[in-house]
């Protein structure tokens, strides 16, 4: 009898902060109302990733604006209706905790159904990912205050598993009146 030793490699999942839209805040600082950019890369081993999604849980203070892409290598697909870009227009957003009405916790978790990703490539040495790019808006709110970091942790979970990521602080700056 012929044996193989065969190694379950699980999904991993890389975050970061891309970019913010003010040209007078310096990246990590970031000012009231100002838009940061974060990209979220998941790596899909060969086979059935099934039932996906991920989530993002931003810090009180900053909510959920809009996904802007999401890009999948070519030998990856989805049973999702509407495929990877249904999850990008479509992302449930909630409060964090759900059903919390406390107007600073409104938009703070964001779930993007993936349904089934399958990754066809037989080449397991190359990488097959899947790429979203979204962004959030620092709140104005009552604990946003000069100095204080904000950060989020986005979790991508499939049955039987799950991976997560933060991306690194964004820090509040505030104008200094003389």
């Amino acid at each position: 009898i012929d044996t193989a030793q065969v190694t379950a490699i699980d999904p991993t999942l890389i975050k970061s902060l891309t970019s913010t839209n003010q040209a007078f805040t310096t990246d990590p600082n970031v000012a009231i109302g100002e838009i940061v950019t974060y990209t979220v890369t998941i790596t899909v081993p060969e086979g059935t990733t099934p039932t996906a999604s991920l989530r993002d849980v931003l810090d009180p203070g900053l909510a959920f604006v809009d996904c802007q892409s999401v890009i999948a290598s070519p030998t990856l697909s989805t049973d999702q209706p509407g495929g990877f870009a249904a999850a990008c227009t479509s992302p449930t957003v909630q409060a964090e905790p759900p059903g919390d009405p406390v107007a600073v916790n409104q938009g703070r978790r964001v779930t993007l159904a993936l349904g089934n990703i399958s990754n066809t490539d037989p080449d397991i040495s190359t990488a097959e990912t899947l790429t979203f790019v979204y962004r959030a808006i620092v709140l104005n709110a009552s604990g946003n205050d000069r100095g204080v970091g904000r950060s989020n942790a986005a979790t991508f979970l499939w049955a039987g598993g799950s991976a997560s990521a933060s991306a690194s602080n964004v820090i509040i700056v505030e104008p200094t009146l003389q």
